[in-house]
């Protein structure tokens, strides 16, 4: 039977330790970042921070009209969800590595296991191959 290669579990755990640091590195940098997203162009300013507080909101007077609140409403929605957006962004970069390195230690894990074959097929003896010392065959009858 040929030999395989063998899962070494403890570099498995080393490498998944590491990840779980990287992961709370990523949260670290992600809470440290901002984004800016802007409304009707350029009028409405917001800021949000990496953990998707809003921090800042800057709205220019020029919009401000009693009569009409849903314009500014508006241009306050656009600015936050752009900023969101580039928070989301900014998190999928950082994410990127850390979650190639799961891809790979799943990968080598399946790896190990495809190696065997298809699965594990139990083989037992046919009757008809090894006939029973007490019931001849047709051909022996």
């Amino acid at each position: 039977m040929p030999e395989r290669d063998s899962v070494d579990f403890t570099s498995l755990a080393v490498q998944a330790r590491q990840m779980q640091d990287r992961l709370s590195e990523v949260q670290a940098d992600m809470a440290a970042v901002e984004a800016v997203g802007h409304g009707g162009g350029g009028l409405v300013t917001a800021t949000v921070s990496g953990e998707g507080r809003l921090v800042a909101l800057r709205v220019d007077p020029s919009v401000i009209d009693p009569a009409d609140p849903e314009t500014v409403t508006d241009m306050i929605i656009a600015a936050v969800d752009g900023a969101h957006l580039a928070v989301a962004k900014e998190r999928l970069k950082h994410m990127t590595d850390v979650t190639d390195s799961i891809g790979g230690i799943v990968d080598r894990l399946h790896r190990s296991t495809s190696d065997a074959g298809p699965g594990v097929t139990p083989v037992f003896p046919s009757r008809r191959e090894r006939p029973s010392a007490a019931r001849p065959t047709r051909r022996q009858q």
